[in-house]
């Protein structure tokens, strides 16, 4: 449903990507520079879930272009947002200081959302089903 990415930086970026299915199920991949490293999962509500894609619907950004990069912004904390609906599946590539406002506020809302979720850590990702 979505899926979001945030780039390495030569300072303390934080470095993760998270994917929410339609399911329900979220998953946290925490590299670099996050509270929460290592491979985690969690379980939505339908309300969650709903609010996501009511997030998707009215954010704008089904209308963005695909890509916002500065060439002279060598580092910069660059991310990636990637979302699902009846009209297909959307990317959207961000290194740049001023990406719209509907893209950032979008990412900004997942990002928000996945701090509300109850994770659970993934001890060994060769185990886990689904």
């Amino acid at each position: 449903m979505v899926a979001i990415s945030r780039e390495p930086c030569m300072g303390r970026c934080p470095v993760y990507s998270a994917v929410i299915t339609r399911a329900g199920k979220g998953y946290y991949n925490g590299i670099k520079n996050v509270s929460r490293l290592g491979i985690w999962r969690s379980t939505l509500e339908k309300s969650q879930l709903t609010e996501i894609e009511r997030l998707i619907r009215s954010s704008g950004v089904f209308q963005s272009d695909t890509a916002y990069v500065n060439p002279f912004l060598a580092d910069f904390p660059g991310f990636s947002v990637k979302f699902d609906t009846k009209r297909g599946l959307r990317k959207i590539s961000v290194m740049d200081a001023s990406p719209p406002a509907e893209v950032a506020g979008f990412a900004h809302s997942i990002d928000s959302l996945l701090e509300t979720l109850d994770w659970n850590r993934v001890v060994d990702p060769s185990k886990e089903k689904d």
